[in-house]
């Protein structure tokens, strides 16, 4: 169908998400006034969602299927009628401020069924409902009628209320109120409403067993509908449609076009065609269309083809049953069907094959999309269809006495697809426990040609096997690549149990399977893996994979079979090498060669770990010097037992070294105890020791960041200047503990600037420096010398030695105490306090208004 009925699944084939509803439940008092209600049950029929209002009536419902049709809010609390709303839509976004009403039993007694109105009679409803314009004003001097839908009888016990509340006949008031009495319950009502110069919508509605139906009747516009009745894309004529619950009716021509007139747009209809030997055919829609419509098409069935259908499933026709049957325009959809209060009904479901009639051996629609149920009893119920966890929305239909209700849903949906053959997967048999970087899943993903590119927004893996993700792998990523030799990196993932959850991917599908999106899912182990444990990663479901349409940000569909990935074992301890030991020089040696000297080492024990010496660690220093600063620094895989002279060293000097080894998992050994020895007298020269130059002895009023200056670099034995460390202390001669200490710095030589919060204001401080050679040869440190630090300067309030925008927000924030304020540096005006004043003084000081 075209047009005419905007299907109330179209909207929502695309988008399952859940929303949120919020709202108030309010009643009228004794007064006529409306007030709050509080803990009130509020429940969404055909579904198990409900809440319960606050202390101020308010509500939200959460988790209610996007896009869904003709459900209702049902209000429920001891001492009230249950009152509900007429059957609405929601969309995809947040609803807000929607107001339920609920009714007081003493409202229901002494209002609407006060003397002047019909009697209640048990088992029936009653609809309350209101007539007014776009404006929300009432409308007065409104004629209310009302049908039933399943078999078009007038209901004719309707009152009006005046401005006192007592029901009368004729018409509307000037408040618009009117009642509709004691109907069947949960049967289908379609209200008209009439008045000279005036056109209504006609709205659906539905009573309930002891209950309040509330509706609302508001002006529109009347459009007209025309179109062709076709069966099998080909006209039929001299059908009769009809819209069930109203008196609009017409037939079309010997080509199948028809005209309906004074048709009522913003309502829900049933649209039925009838002719003999056709089936009668019921289709519920929402039209939404303010203009006329020209193009409509509408299905009819004849009832030869019905009876092949039946008999494909094996069933014959119920005398007062109906059936009801859909086109999902998707596969792999199970229909399910719910009763009002959201207890699934189960019943055999037919599906079509692809090509042909419905299969009894078929769970869920084929390409074809279509399903049908038959033989249900004549009544309201609702639908809601599923896809691999992809949930679609609710959707009221009423099942009419020996005929098809039918829904059509033909949308496309985004599609995406993935592959991941065992082909194109590398993971080994066996990986080290500390292993970084392993390809753990490859895939592909693509999407139709022509379509809209597919934005992937989130996907979730799982793992199997006996190794513990979160104990075991430190990090996982997902990467993309076009060749498999480079890598992007996509994004990071996270861990939950044996859940491996990408969020936030934005990752964009625009191939079409060939080339494919191929994806790689890679782990870092941190070392803490068992030996013998297993781990693999699949990705299972389709529903596992979160994306949409790019364009139309419709969710989409995801086609393809569970990507299994190969498991692999971890199969070494976690035992690092044993430590070794100091062998040559021997310890406490003397008159060892400063240039020509060798270190020795025990040969390398695995200790029951990794059995691969990757690679030793050596360090040499002088006695007095600490690790930190060591003369030889050195990993190496070259040298890994035995090490030459790799620096030379100085004469006359004592000098202590160790070492440690690492195995194949990259585990590293104790250090070996550090022994001593004592070169003789052909050592090299040290460098020469440098000189202080900037800032100059007792140099005064220094910024807190200044640049230290040393001499340039007087060459020993080596002319390479290799690195500097520089000290900074507040007690002379006294650097156990300084301010500030570089550490060796390849970097900043013979100048380095101090970083910002090192250093205070007004402080008197000591400084010296010193080089290493080529040879990892240290100078003597320089002389001494000191420096102060300029004064406070008023308006630097976090103390970086600069007045701006930083200082302004944070003299700010203590004028509004959203910290302690620092009267010190903040108290600009010295009145005792931090206020606005000072916030001010403190902009003026940036703009060189105030010094």
């Amino acid at each position: 169908m075209k047009k005419v009925i905007t299907l109330v699944l179209v909207a929502g084939l695309g988008c399952a998400c859940a929303t949120t509803l919020t709202g108030r439940v309010i009643e009228i008092n004794s007064s006529f006034q409306q007030v709050p209600v509080t803990d009130v049950t509020v429940k969404v029929t055909g579904t198990s969602l409900q809440t319960t209002s606050d202390s101020q009536g308010y509500f939200t419902l959460t988790g209610v299927p996007g896009n869904s049709s003709g459900i209702s809010l049902r209000t429920r609390k001891t001492g009230y009628v249950d009152t509900y709303t007429q059957p609405f839509g929601i969309g995809s976004a947040e609803q807000t401020n929607f107001n339920a009403m609920i009714f007081s039993s003493s409202f229901h007694t002494g209002f609407i069924h006060r003397t002047g109105a019909p009697a209640h009679i048990n088992d029936k409803g009653d609809i309350v409902g209101r007539v007014y314009d776009n404006q929300n004003n009432a409308i007065s001097g409104v004629i209310i009628s009302a049908r039933y839908v399943d078999n078009n009888s007038e209901i004719t016990s309707i009152r009006y209320f005046d401005n006192l509340g007592n029901p009368v006949t004729g018409s509307t008031r000037d408040n618009g109120l009117f009642c509709i009495y004691n109907v069947d319950k949960e049967r289908a009502i379609k209200i008209t409403a009439t008045k000279q110069d005036y056109f209504f919508n006609c709205p659906l509605v539905v009573g309930y067993s002891n209950s309040i139906t509330v509706a609302g009747v508001e002006t529109v516009n009347p459009i007209s509908v025309s179109g062709q009745t076709i069966w099998d894309e080909k006209p039929v004529g001299n059908v009769t449609i009809s819209l069930p619950g109203t008196t609009l009716t017409t037939t079309s021509n010997s080509n199948g076009q028809f005209t309906l007139n004074n048709v009522s747009p913003w309502s829900f209809y049933f649209v039925k065609t009838a002719k003999t030997n056709y089936k009668d055919l019921y289709m519920l829609g929402f039209i939404e269309e303010e203009e006329n419509v020209t193009d409509a098409e509408l299905m009819v069935l004849p009832v030869d083809a019905y009876n092949q259908i039946m008999s494909a499933i094996g069933q014959s026709h119920i005398w007062g049953k109906g059936d009801f049957g859909a086109d999902m325009g998707v596969a792999g959809v199970v229909a399910k069907i719910y009763d009002r209060e959201g207890n699934q009904i189960n019943v055999p479901v037919y599906y079509f094959q692809e090509d042909g009639p419905p299969d009894p051996g078929l769970q869920a629609t084929t390409e074809d999309g279509s399903f049908l149920i038959v033989n249900l009893n004549p009544g309201l119920y609702y639908l809601r269809a599923e896809k691999e966890g992809f949930d679609f929305p609710v959707c009221l239909f009423n099942v009419f006495a020996d005929g098809v209700t039918f829904l059509e849903a033909e949308m496309e949906l985004p599609t995406l697809y993935k592959w991941g053959g065992d082909e194109i997967q590398v993971l080994p048999g066996e990986i080290s426990p500390s292993a970084q970087n392993v390809d753990m899943l490859r895939f592909n993903l693509w999407k139709e040609p022509e379509s809209e590119n597919i934005m992937v927004q989130s996907m979730t893996f799982t793992a199997r096997g006996t190794l513990n993700l979160s104990n075991a792998v430190s990090s996982v990523k997902l990467y993309q690549t076009y060749d498999w030799y480079n890598f992007n990196l996509v994004g990071s993932g996270t861990i939950n149990g044996n859940k491996i959850i990408f969020s936030n991917l934005n990752l964009e599908i625009w191939e079409t399977g060939n080339p494919a999106k191929y994806l790689s899912l890679r782990f870092d182990f941190n070392g803490k893996a068992s030996s013998g444990e297993t781990i693999a990663v699949d990705l299972l479901s389709n529903s596992d994979i979160v994306a949409y349409g790019k364009e139309s940000n419709q969710q989409a569909v995801c086609f393809g079979d569970p990507i299994i990935g190969r498991q692999t074992t971890i199969y070494a301890p976690q035992i690092p090498p044993e430590k070794p030991t100091n062998l040559y020089p021997t310890n406490g040696a003397t008159g060892i060669s400063a240039t020509g000297y060798n270190l020795w080492a025990t040969n390398f024990d695995s200790h029951g770990g990794n059995e691969q010496h990757l690679a030793s660690h050596w360090q040499i220093r002088k006695i007095d010097e600490s690790w930190e600063t060591a003369t030889l620094d050195e990993v190496t895989s070259q040298y890994l037992t035995q090490l030459p002279a790799l620096v030379y060293l100085q004469a006359n000097t004592t000098y202590c070294w160790r070492v440690r080894y690492q195995n194949g998992d990259f585990l590293w050994s104790e250090w070996s105890d550090p022994t001593f020895f004592t070169t003789g007298s052909n050592g090299i020269l040290p460098p020469g020791k440098p000189e202080n130059i900037s800032p100059e002895k007792d140099e005064q009023g220094v910024s807190l960041t200044p640049g230290l200056v040393s001499s340039v670099f007087q060459a020993g034995s080596s002319n390479v200047h290799s690195r500097s460390q520089w000290q900074i202390t507040t007690s002379a001669g006294n650097y156990q503990q300084p301010v500030f200490d570089s550490g060796p710095d390849s970097e900043h030589l013979t100048y380095i600037m101090i970083p910002q919060g090192y250093l205070q204001y007004n402080t008197t401080y000591y400084w010296h420096v010193r080089y290493q050679d080529g040879n990892g040869a240290w100078s003597d440190w320089s002389e001494e010398t000191f420096f102060t630090t300029r004064s406070y300067q008023q308006g630097d309030i976090n103390n970086d030695t600069y007045i701006n925008i930083q200082d302004v927000i944070l003299c700010l924030r203590m004028a509004c105490e959203l910290q302690e304020p620092d009267l010190m540096r903040a108290d600009i005006d010295k009145d005792g306090k931090v206020d606005i004043f000072d916030v001010i003084l403190v902009v003026k000081m940036i703009l060189g208004f105030v010094f």
